[in-house]
């Protein structure tokens, strides 16, 4: 069983107020590494696992269930966001680079899984203040089909602080296993024993820097930079149907990151579709990205910069920007890096909080030369998943249009 994530994970504590909070969706695999079926017990309970930097293990409670509604939304929206299930044409540009793959997951059976097969559980974790007391929410995955390998409860941790824990997930065996369990014609099938996935570093950090942008992590700083707050949208075309990119207006708008190395080690870090952006909406609710691409780029080295000691990265995504959809609406482009980009539509006047989420899980990568025939091994490449904190902006009529 395996958590597929990079090793290690940090989080901005948010403000504490009801409306605030941070989410991330975890993958987690459970792997028949062995050469028989075996058959997931549907009375196992898979829990996750805190522990604190000084070796204190944190008791869960069972937390109060989110609304069928609520479950459906936040699952919807963060699909796109971590998980892998991107279209092809994303899949095919990142192949190049990415060595390591998750087990195939083909078998319809749910509770069986076949030898050299896995299936998985994309609970979604959710950093919050409840009555003045930091939390953390494990959140059940819903489904309307029955699902054998997820938690079987919400479970929440109470009481936090700022610190770096470890976590992993358990699966721990029910006690009224019997032969029944079994396949009833050929009785061959093994019960899966109980189970638990490798810790990873879960690093919980009060945001630092100018209007607490940062956040820092073993020494790596990652800031959200908004450098205009006040965004001016482009002079919309109420008669046009559909969109130019050429001809139509647009916004080019300077959204990015600085990586600051604080360290005494050099580090390559992943500029090449490592960058996920997060928008809160006028409404305090995250709006949900669609990522499209039309062609597919492979990676070169400058896609993987170099930041010595002391130094900093300061980079915004080429040709971000916000244009009309249909002469009413209008929509935030940001590229991803790799011939793709991330879409916010349905925008209108406001305010917005914009972060990023920097996750690369390889140290190092093969790039080809230039000529495309000789290849090349980057090493040293900063390994982690890291939220940003989110930084206010405001998007706004020009006065010009104002006065029409």
């Amino acid at each position: 069983m395996r958590i597929w994530e990079p090793e290690l994970i940090a989080l901005p504590i948010p403000k504490n107020a009801s409306d605030a909070s941070i989410e991330i969706e975890l993958t987690v695999y459970v792997i028949n590494n062995t050469l028989e079926s075996v058959r997931l017990h549907p009375n196992d309970a898979l829990m996750p696992e805190l522990i604190t930097s000084k070796g204190q293990i944190l008791q869960p409670e069972v937390a109060i269930e989110e609304s069928l509604k609520n479950l459906e939304k936040i699952q919807a929206i963060r699909r796109r966001a971590l998980g892998g299930r991107f279209p092809l044409t994303r899949w095919l540009s990142n192949l190049v680079f990415r060595l390591r793959r998750p087990p195939k997951i083909i078998n319809l059976d749910d509770s069986l899984i076949e030898p050299g097969e896995g299936k998985k559980t994309s609970p979604i974790v959710r950093l919050l203040w409840y009555n003045n007391k930091l939390q953390l929410k494990f959140i059940k995955q819903f489904s309307y089909l029955p699902v054998s390998f997820k938690l079987n409860d919400s479970w929440c941790f109470h009481d936090l602080q700022a610190d770096t824990y470890q976590l992993r997930f358990t699966r721990k065996s029910s006690s009224d296993r019997t032969s029944a369990d079994l396949n009833p014609e050929t009785k061959t099938e093994a019960i899966a024993p109980a189970l638990a996935t490798q810790f990873l570093s879960l690093s919980l950090q009060e945001p630092v820097g100018p209007d607490n942008s940062a956040v820092e992590v073993n020494g790596i700083r990652f800031e959200t930079l908004v450098p205009q707050p006040r965004v001016i949208v482009p002079r919309s075309q109420p008669n046009v149907r559909v969109r130019n990119p050429r001809l139509d207006p647009y916004t080019l708008v300077e959204i990015g990151i600085r990586i600051s190395n604080n360290t005494s080690s050099c580090f390559r870090f992943n500029l090449f579709a490592s960058l996920i952006p997060q928008l809160i909406g006028t409404d305090g609710q995250p709006i949900e990205a669609a990522y499209g691409c039309s062609l597919t780029i492979i990676p070169k080295e400058s896609d993987f910069p170099i930041v010595k000691p002391g130094e900093s990265l300061t980079f915004f995504p080429k040709i971000a920007q916000l244009f009309w959809v249909k002469g009413e609406l209008f929509c935030l482009s940001i590229p991803a890096g790799d011939g793709g980009g991330w879409v916010f539509g349905s925008l209108s006047l406001g305010t917005y909080q914009i972060n990023f989420i920097y996750k690369n899980q390889d140290r190092t990568v093969e790039i080809l030369d230039k000529e495309g025939r000789n290849a090349k091994l980057l090493e040293d490449i900063w390994v982690g998943m890291v939220f940003t904190p989110s930084i206010t902006f405001s998007l706004v009529r020009s006065e010009t249009e104002k006065i029409l």
